[in-house]
C-alpha cells in the first residue's frame, strides 16, 4: 500500500509540473554540460570536448555567414588568450514541439563570452543525424536569418 502512495505521490508531482518547471530543468542541465565544457576547455582535452559537440557542429559568431565546423571551434577556444577566456550562459533551453520531447532536442539560447564582446546565439542541442547521444549542434546571433 505503501509503495501505492508513493507511486500516486510521485505521479501527481510530474503531471503538475509546469512547463517552467520543465524549462528550468533543461536549463538547470545545460548549465552542468557547459559547466563540463568550460573545464574541458581549460585543460586542452579535445577527446571530452567531442563528446560533447557534434561533429556536424555549426557556429557563428556573427551574422556574415561565417561559420567554424567543430575542430576550429575547438582550436579558436584552445588558443583565446587568458583574458578572453570561453564562458557560457544559458538563457533559456526548451523543447521546439511536443516530438522533440522524445529525443531530447532542445532549442537553446546562450550567450557566449571569448570571441569579443559577449554574443547572444540560440542554436540547439540534441540527436544530430543517426548520433546516439544528445550533443551541442550549432549556435547562431539571435536575429541571423537561417
Amino acid at each position: 500500500m505503501n509503495c501505492f502512495r508513493i507511486l500516486l505521490a510521485i505521479s501527481a508531482f510530474f503531471a503538475t509540473a509546469s512547463s517552467s518547471d520543465i524549462s528550468q530543468r533543461n536549463v538547470d542541465f545545460l548549465k552542468t554540460q557547459f559547466g563540463f565544457l568550460e573545464k574541458f576547455i581549460q585543460y586542452k582535452d579535445r577527446d571530452s570536448i567531442n563528446k560533447l559537440i557534434t561533429k556536424y557542429f555549426l557556429f557563428q559568431t556573427t551574422c556574415d555567414g561565417n561559420e567554424m565546423g567543430r575542430e576550429h571551434f575547438i582550436d579558436a577556444v584552445f588558443n583565446m588568450s587568458s583574458n578572453a577566456s570561453f564562458h557560457v550562459e544559458v538563457l533559456d533551453a526548451k523543447y521546439g514541439n511536443e516530438q522533440h520531447k522524445c529525443i531530447d532536442n532542445l532549442n537553446l539560447k546562450l550567450k557566449i563570452h571569448g570571441f569579443g564582446e559577449p554574443v547572444v546565439v540560440e542554436g540547439w542541442w540534441g540527436i544530430y543525424d543517426l548520433e546516439t547521444v544528445a550533443t551541442w549542434v550549432s549556435g547562431r546571433p539571435e536575429g541571423c536569418r537561417k
